[in-house]
């Protein structure tokens, strides 16, 4: 599957808080919240009309987070954003920050979907003048930076108190360049959000390569289509089989994870939502290299469901 024209931008904001800051164990959710609350009143001009899937193509805040529109596999595609919430030492640790303290928020837009990163700087500026989490807590943004997922490289986008849309992105050729020569007969992920894997009307509750890698899959090819303006251009289904086939012959040599139980609201479904999942670290063993490209993206576009409250982020470790 080759996706010479897909895109990740990964941006980083440096918050300081002015009030005590409580964002709870799902920091994701509470930022989500806030960010479809204020993305409504700074880009929505026709609320009444967000279940109009013509509406949600052309709004941004309904693009961005409400996009309803027919989809293949006869759903809602994925939003074209992920959450990355501030990290605590442990995952089931609560967010708290106190006056003058710094944290980090950090938002991947997919594809073209970074066109519309004004409004998404503006929103979170606006969310810190407003107060999030228990309590209202308020912050300041400190600093705006472009990362890459691979270099680390950082790119400042806050100049003279206004941001700017960010150029660097994770591409196809970074993904090219990494992996040419990088043959693996083991690989260890690190989950640091709660990552829900559903397969067969149930939560995987440890982590399994083949399932992994269907939903990874899954998820990268419905990306790629919804927010792009090319195809795909090798034949999908026979990719997907053939990689998913070659997954179940992955085995796990150490398994250091562990389910967390959390939930989370929902504004717009007006109830909790569940959002446990398992977290820590696991090593795979067998032949991996067929599957770095896609986990190089994996890293970038969180798998499971929840992505874009933070759910199902992992980092490739050595």
């Amino acid at each position: 599957m080759q996706l010479t024209e897909f895109s990740i931008h990964q941006i980083e904001f440096t918050l300081q808080a002015e009030t005590n800051v409580h964002l709870g164990t799902q920091a994701g959710s509470q930022f989500r919240g806030a960010l479809w609350d204020h993305l409504q009143r700074i880009a929505c001009i026709e609320p009444s009309q967000q279940n109009n899937p013509k509406h949600s193509m052309n709004c941004p805040a309904c693009f961005l987070l409400a996009l309803e529109i027919p989809s293949a596999r006869g759903h809602t595609p994925p939003r074209p954003f992920v959450i990355r919430p501030p990290l605590a030492v442990r995952a089931e640790d609560d967010r708290q920050y106190t006056v003058g303290e710094s944290f980090k928020l950090g938002v991947n837009l997919f594809g073209y979907a970074v066109k519309l990163f004004p409004y998404v700087a503006q929103a979170i500026m606006q969310i810190g003048n407003s107060g999030v989490g228990y309590h209202r807590g308020r912050y300041a943004i400190q600093q705006i930076e472009a990362v890459h997922p691979i270099t680390g490289k950082r790119v400042d986008l806050l100049k003279n108190g206004k941001s700017e849309i960010p150029s660097q992105a994770l591409t196809h050729d970074d993904i090219c360049k990494t992996t040419r020569n990088w043959s693996s007969d083991s690989l260890n992920l690190r989950f640091l959000t709660p990552t829900q894997i559903y397969r067969q009307g149930k939560f995987d509750h440890r982590p399994q390569f083949a399932p992994i890698i269907a939903r990874l899959l899954e998820r990268l090819e419905a990306i790629h289509h919804h927010y792009t303006q090319t195809e795909v251009l090798l034949d999908w289904s026979e990719t997907y089989q053939s990689l998913v086939a070659q997954a179940d012959t992955i085995t796990i040599s150490l398994d250091n994870t562990r389910w967390i139980e959390t939930k989370g609201g929902s504004r717009r479904a007006n109830r909790l939502q569940d959002l446990s999942g398992f977290v820590g670290d696991v090593q795979f063993r067998g032949n991996i290299t067929p599957f770095l490209p896609y986990l190089l993206w994996g890293q970038a576009l969180h798998i499971g469901k929840n992505t874009p409250k933070g759910n199902g982020w992992y980092t490739i470790r050595p």
